[in-house]
């Protein structure tokens, strides 16, 4: 894809969950894939995309030194502290991106490692035409309500965050 928009593409990594329902020793964002980080690599995949200009990071109060081994040299924006919540936390990243009138920001769930180059291409172009978007995934499994099958062809599965 070629950039046709000349607004500033950030994205805006939230990274501040605490990992709980993972049943993990920490936060996920920070356990180890090949000796990277999850967050590191979930960098590593917006720094290798041309189409995206900066990148902001949100943690934890507590997580300085995790995010910093994680980061190591990686040339991005300061972190943001996020909240309580994951929506706190969006909010909080917002915040710093909000004087930018211009810009195209992209929310991506740093425990979510590896989105492909293509997403974050259609991402940006629709919402070039649209105030906003969001990456679908069709739904394949069968669904069944009260016993009966429910039809699955105008549903699209949406990852969190949403």
């Amino acid at each position: 894809m070629n950039r046709e928009s000349t607004d500033e593409v950030i994205a805006l990594v939230v990274a501040a969950g605490r990992g709980t329902r993972s049943g993990l020793d920490g936060p996920k964002q920070y356990l180890r894939i090949n000796g990277t980080a999850v967050l590191g690599h979930a960098v590593d995949r917006l720094l290798a995309s041309a189409l995206v200009d900066r990148i902001i990071t949100v943690i934890h109060a507590d997580d300085r030194v995790l995010y910093e081994m994680a980061i190591g040299d990686r040339r991005i924006d300061p972190p943001v502290i996020g909240g309580a919540t994951r929506r706190e936390s969006g909010r909080a990243g917002a915040g710093v991106v909000s004087s930018s009138n211009s810009a195209i920001v992209l929310i991506h769930d740093a425990a979510r490692p590896f989105i492909p180059a293509d997403v974050i291409a259609r991402l940006i172009q629709a919402v070039g035409q649209a105030k906003g978007a969001i990456p679908v995934l069709p739904v394949v499994d069968t669904l069944v309500r009260d016993g009966q099958n429910i039809d699955r062809n105008n549903l699209m599965r949406v990852q969190t965050p949403q």
